[in-house]
Formats: C-alpha cells, structure tokens, sequence
C-alpha cells in the first residue's frame, strides 16, 4: 500500500523540524494527517502520540514536537 512505501519519507518530512512550526497547504496537510493517523497505528513508532487540538495538529515523537 502506499502508506507504508511512503513512511520512511513522511517521517523525514516530519521530524526534520523540532520544535518550530511550519505552514503547508490545506489538502497537503490533511493527506499528510490522515498518513500520521495510519502510521500512529504502526508498529514502528509505537511511541507516537498525535494531539488534535482546535485547527492545530501536534505530533510527539519520543523527545521530537512538530505543529501542523
């Protein structure tokens, strides 16, 4: 499935800023969401957290904060 083909780049994306927010299109933002939501499922970062919040979307990631 897509999803899994795109983790690796999806993380990179994601996990490349620490602590800073950064603006991205509407429809890109939510596809990028809605592969978060899978990926929180995912075996391989168990330990991710996304917290909806208002129109903010915050992802944990161990010790790595991103805002969408």
């Amino acid at each position: 499935m897509m999803i899994s083909s795109i983790n690796n780049w999806v993380l990179n994306l994601i996990f490349v800023r620490i602590n800073k927010p950064f603006n991205i299109n509407t429809l890109f933002k939510q596809k990028l969401l809605n592969l978060m939501l899978s990926l929180t499922i995912s075996r391989k970062i168990r330990q991710t957290k996304l917290i909806f919040s208002g129109p903010t979307y915050i992802l944990f990631h161990k010790s790595l904060l991103v805002v969408l």
